[in-house]
């Protein structure tokens, strides 16, 4: 189903637990710059982003959500469908995979991990 909704475009994947650590509404930023610096690129570019719910830190969550989803509708209404946002509590392996298989970049950024 990915690769129906994806055909022709250049897909950049990501999977990111929804974490003020994580960098989330960095990386949306450093795209949107990506789609001004180069308009020629956005109509065929998506940004196909997995946000996985933690299951601790709600408060953490919920801000970094609330400026994940507006950063994101900043973006589309400027570019429209230039991010494809989901959220789930997790993402299997089988889930990952086809969501991977449909990229052309995978972006596994974070602004700081490893603090376990």
């Amino acid at each position: 189903q990915l690769s129906r909704q994806t055909e022709g475009m250049d897909v950049v994947a990501s999977v990111d637990m929804l974490e003020g650590l994580k960098g989330v509404p960095l990386k949306l930023l450093a795209y949107e710059h990506f789609l001004l610096r180069y308009p020629h690129r956005a109509r065929r570019t998506v940004l196909l982003l997995r946000g996985i719910i933690p299951d601790a830190r709600p408060d953490d969550y919920r801000s970094c959500r609330a400026e994940v989803i507006n950063l994101v509708r900043r973006i589309n209404s400027a570019v429209p469908g230039a991010v494809q946002f989901e959220e789930a509590n997790k993402l299997n392996l089988r889930e990952r995979i086809a969501l991977w298989s449909v990229a052309s970049v995978l972006l596994a950024t974070s602004a700081r991990d490893g603090l376990n």
